[in-house]
């Protein structure tokens, strides 16, 4: 008798040792698994690496929707460092408006979102000069509707609010022009 209580009792203790191994075991490799996705986005590990300890860590857990979360998380933290990264380039090759909405892309949890706000400033404000001195080209060539679809269009990619005023100034200029050639055909 005494040894089934014994028994009992050595058996119940091990099943809550097991269980609570069990849930601190959980816990510790969903804490690994934030650690992973922290390291990937200060580029301390790359996406294979990161993704890689997460399958690990997958296959560890009793419960894997936590790491099926981190998963996700990784690969949109993935496509925003992309982003980033593609943002720069069309930057710095004087493609303001890839720029423009590349940086727009950039993830608030990615460690570039500050940068990427700071840069995106600047990306629109170049942005912004570019269409300017297009629609002014048009405007020169007296193209004025090529100079407003030049300002349609530049609103698809980034609205600084000005656009539909500048649309106005040039369908106003337009009329006059059309009113100044009506008056040397009717005087002529």
């Amino acid at each position: 008798m005494f040894m089934k209580k014994t028994g009992a009792i050595l058996l119940a203790i091990l099943l809550i040792v097991l269980c609570f191994c069990g849930c601190s075991s959980q816990e510790e490799i969903n804490k690994n698994a934030d650690e992973v996705i922290n390291q990937y986005n200060k580029e301390q590990i790359t996406y294979a690496e990161a993704y890689s300890d997460l399958v690990k860590y997958s296959s560890k857990s009793k419960d894997a929707s936590y790491i099926e979360q981190q998963m996700s998380v990784l690969a949109a933290l993935m496509e925003s460092k992309e982003n980033y990264i593609q943002a720069k380039k069309a930057f710095d090759s004087g493609n303001y408006e890839a720029a423009v909405i590349r940086y727009g892309k950039v993830s608030g949890n990615d460690d570039n979102y500050n940068a990427a706000k700071k840069e995106l400033s600047i990306a629109q404000e170049n942005y912004i000069k570019s269409v300017d001195e297009d629609a002014e080209q048009y405007m020169n060539e007296n193209k004025y509707s090529e100079a407003i679809k030049v300002y349609e269009n530049s609103k698809k990619v980034y609205n600084d609010g000005k656009t539909d005023n500048k649309i106005s100034d040039i369908e106003e200029k337009y009329k006059k022009k059309q009113l100044r050639d009506l008056k040397m055909q009717y005087f002529h």
